[in-house]
């Protein structure tokens, strides 16, 4: 494919606008006649999307040379949305194959149910980014909003696959009811970290507020920020009543994972992680204690 369709929003639209799967579909593998006709959702009435976005053909030459971040892959049709997307929901939504680079905020549910591909925010991302995602990479390079990576409406998982990779903060319950994959966060999050964790591994590097992994049946939560006291009382207060120290070690599968990040995340990995040590609790011992919380230590076993 030659060219991109490079999209820009116009006009102020009084609710909300929606996006569906079949959009996408249009949006992949239609003609630009028929994604300007293709029917979107505002408020409670539905509109073709040439009532309030423009999209014009870009050759993919101009766009690589405009913007350092666009793949060159010439078997799928790269999307470039440019402006600001905060009152669209819905981009990505059921997202399968090639890259969608947003150079701007959006609102709820970017990348939901996706299963491949890649999705790349320049600035912030609403509520449920990524919700049952199945496979395929999101990378915000701004803030999250509540519920990434966790289920949608009426789903008993989360995301089943893929990464949510956040350079900055994320609000409350990151990873709730996630089946599997890997969620990053860079900054700091709210409350209830992998709440009810089915699976899966949640890295944190900044700091985090509430209770973590309450009601998690299995998966990793990781805590890179050094944590020098240690104390009882401080881990009750971080992890509830349900967490029981194990071991003090350093976990082979870590420095694997960590290489991995270093090749996609948009932010440095610190050497020194790669040799640190990490205290190690089970929980949630009323769940059957198969999950775990690690957290980088001052202290050698």
């Amino acid at each position: 494919m030659s060219f991109i369709y490079k999209i820009k929003p116009f006009g102020s639209p009084q609710f909300g606008l929606g996006l569906s799967d079949s959009f996408h579909d249009v949006l992949h593998n239609g003609s630009l006649e028929e994604l300007l006709q293709t029917k979107i959702r505002h408020g409670n009435q539905t509109v073709p999307f040439s009532d309030f976005f423009e999209v014009g053909k870009v050759s993919l030459k101009q766009a690589t040379s405009d913007n350092q971040n666009t793949e060159e892959d010439h078997s799928d049709r790269p999307i470039l949305w440019e402006g600001d997307f905060s009152r669209v929901h819905g981009i990505g939504r059921g997202w399968k194959q090639g890259k969608m680079q947003v150079t701007g905020s959006v609102g709820d549910c970017l990348g939901e149910g996706m299963t491949g591909g890649k999705i790349v925010v320049t600035e912030n991302a609403a509520d449920a980014v990524g919700n049952s995602m199945s496979g395929g990479q999101i990378i915000i390079q701004g803030n999250v909003g509540n519920w990434a990576g966790s289920s949608s409406s009426g789903e008993l998982r989360g995301m089943t696959g893929g990464e949510i990779l956040v350079a900055g903060s994320a609000a409350n319950y990151v990873g709730a009811r996630m089946r599997r994959g890997t969620i990053v966060v860079q900054r700091n999050v709210g409350d209830y970290v992998g709440k009810e964790m089915l699976a899966g591994s949640i890295l944190l590097f900044g700091n985090h507020q509430g209770l973590l992994g309450v009601g998690m049946k299995r998966g990793s939560i990781i805590l890179f920020k050094k944590n020098k006291t240690e104390k009882p009382e401080d881990v009750n207060r971080t992890f509830g009543l349900h967490f029981d120290p194990a071991v003090t070690y350093q976990p082979v599968f870590l420095r694997a994972l960590l290489k991995h990040l270093e090749q996609v995340v948009p932010f440095p990995i610190d050497p020194a992680l790669y040799d640190a040590w990490y205290r190690r609790y089970s929980g949630d011992m009323s769940e059957g204690g198969r999950g775990e919380i690690l957290v980088r230590s001052e202290a050698v076993a």
